[in-house]
């Protein structure tokens, strides 16, 4: 949902449909080396006197693929979406007001006396 309205409303049907075929190629590429785990391991001899170890591999490369994509997360940044900061808010009505400097100057005093009070409470 962030990828889709992060962009303009004429963009958000791309975007979406990028984001649905990467996901289906990802599960289809994770699906089929698990699979492949699975059934080169099902062959050994190891699995004729343990049953459950084709299972077990299948799982390990599932958990591996995981923490792969892990690795990945300190690199996402999601930005705030449906909620613009106090100041954000402030500038952008005083420019659809058409009031100017001035208005964000008095708006951003009355917020900022506010929030003092506030915190005195």
């Amino acid at each position: 949902m962030y990828v889709m309205q992060s962009l303009p409303s004429h963009q958000q049907a791309l975007a979406g449909g990028i984001f649905n075929t990467l996901f289906r190629l990802g599960s289809a590429i994770a699906l089929g080396l698990s699979t492949a785990v699975y059934s080169s391991v099902a062959t050994t001899e190891a699995a004729a006197a343990n049953p459950l170890l084709p299972f077990t591999r299948a799982f390990q490369v599932s958990v591996g693929l995981s923490a792969a994509g892990l690795l990945f997360l300190p690199f996402v940044r999601l930005g705030t979406q449906g909620h613009a900061p106090e100041s954000n808010l402030l500038r952008v009505i005083s420019r659809r007001s058409g009031r100017g400097a001035a208005a964000t100057e008095t708006a951003s005093t009355t917020g900022a006396a506010a929030t003092e009070k506030a915190t005195e409470k």
